[in-house]
């Protein structure tokens, strides 16, 4: 019998600030951003997280491998 053990890491945080703003901090860096930034920001890395699963479904397609774990 297997043991897992999960363990959960935060890799970015971000929150509204006192300024009207947010603050964004990742690993050992931090900034703080307009709402319009962090909105622009966001849709960034949704844009990519897309084009990732993207690449990783015409990759396993190309493999043969099973594309239903995405």
């Amino acid at each position: 019998m297997a043991i897992t053990r999960t363990r959960e890491v935060t890799v970015a945080d971000a929150w509204a600030d006192d300024e009207d703003g947010v603050t964004l901090e990742a690993g050992d860096g931090r900034a703080t951003l307009t709402v319009d930034e962090a909105h622009a920001f966001g849709q960034q890395i949704i844009q990519a997280a897309f084009e990732a699963a993207q690449t990783i479904r015409e990759r396993n397609a190309r493999t043969g491998d099973d594309t239903t774990a995405l």
